[in-house]
């Protein structure tokens, strides 16, 4: 289950712009994920979407296995270049 939610997160930002959905979706992916879970994204998107830019900058900081640190890292870039859901 959480990798359904992990997914829909990134349909609802990028295909349907839909802030209500994502935010829904993070949260069941975030209870679904195991502590031990190697994926760093899904908590970097849920960051991201409630635009809190600092706090998903010192959790992408602390990524260092690829292919995981240079994601966060576009990820990052991308949304101080346009956020998800100020675009115009």
């Amino acid at each position: 289950l959480w990798f359904w939610h992990h997914h829909a997160i990134s349909c609802a930002v990028w295909r349907h712009q839909d802030k209500a959905k994502a935010q829904e979706y993070a949260v069941k992916a975030l209870e679904y994920q195991p502590e031990d879970h190697p994926n760093k994204i899904t908590r970097l998107l849920a960051l991201l979407i409630e635009s809190k830019v600092q706090e998903a900058e010192e959790w992408a900081a602390g990524i260092t296995e690829e292919p995981e640190k240079s994601t966060a890292m576009e990820l990052l870039e991308d949304y101080k270049e346009k956020p998800f859901f100020n675009k115009s």
